[in-house]
């Protein structure tokens, strides 16, 4: 995973663990009225989300969908190829399916900070010793 991706997890991880988990919405400006979403509250974020506050900030988020328009957010979230390349780490085809797998019903917060934990832990560098006892990097 490139170094800025990697960056991007880390930060889109932030965010959503310090600002809960929503679905059906990137930011969860507190005005909705559908009952067959869960939400952690007012400003919280889906899985997209918090990957495009890691990116353009969390406050660019939440103006772009408080004043402007949640449709400009996810076409500037989709045609950032920095954005879909986050997806992927994550497992994803950026086609939707990380945005299904936030919105279906059983998906938590903690299942979410999981999914950044593990594409983050994939690439993690460990110490091993080649055959010539020297220590080197590799990706886990």
């Amino acid at each position: 995973m490139r170094s800025e991706v990697r960056e991007l997890l880390i930060r889109a991880r932030a965010i959503q663990a310090e600002h809960g988990n929503c679905q059906y919405s990137m930011y969860d400006k507190g005005s909705h009225h559908r009952t067959d979403r869960r939400s952690d509250g007012p400003g919280s974020v889906c899985a997209r989300g918090a990957i495009y506050a890691g990116r353009f900030g969390y406050e660019v988020l939440r103006q772009s969908v408080t004043y402007g328009s949640p449709c400009r957010a996810l076409s500037e979230y989709m045609k950032d190829p920095l954005c879909m390349e986050a997806e992927r780490a994550l497992g994803f085809d950026p086609e939707g399916s990380l945005a299904q797998w936030n919105n279906r019903p059983e998906t938590t917060l903690t299942d979410v900070l999981n999914l950044f934990d593990t594409a983050l832990a994939k690439d993690v560098k460990v110490e091993v010793e080649s055959d010539d006892r020297e220590r080197e990097l590799v990706a886990a």
